[in-house]
């Protein structure tokens, strides 16, 4: 049997490479996506800034688990995800964890 969903939603922890000093660390940016068919995501072009920041607005719901610099929680705001969607860095690890998400990856790679 397979259980039609017209609206499916997931979360998933997106490690994000965050430029630091002479590096990167890798922080852990826990999101809500929704599956979005793939007709609707084709419109997009994900090869321009405004493009993908136009998809990953469509598909995220919000981010979870956010602290500032003094670890304090904070709330997701609209605000909030346009500031970090402005991050390049962000857009990439956003695009790659929702794409990947949307299927089981097969085990032992």
């Amino acid at each position: 049997m397979f259980k039609v969903n017209q609206t499916p939603e997931f979360t998933r922890d997106v490690p994000v490479q965050t430029p630091d000093e002479e590096g990167y660390r890798e922080d852990i940016l826990k999101t809500r996506f929704r599956a979005i068919p793939v007709s609707e995501a084709d419109a997009f072009d994900l090869s321009t800034g405004e493009g993908t920041i136009a998809f990953l607005k469509r598909v995220i719901l919000r981010f979870e688990n956010l602290v500032d610099d003094d670890e304090k929680p904070m709330t997701c705001t609209e605000a909030l995800i346009d500031q970090l969607l402005d991050q390049a860095f962000v857009r990439v690890a956003l695009v790659g964890t929702y794409f990947k998400g949307l299927h089981k990856s097969a085990s032992g790679n």
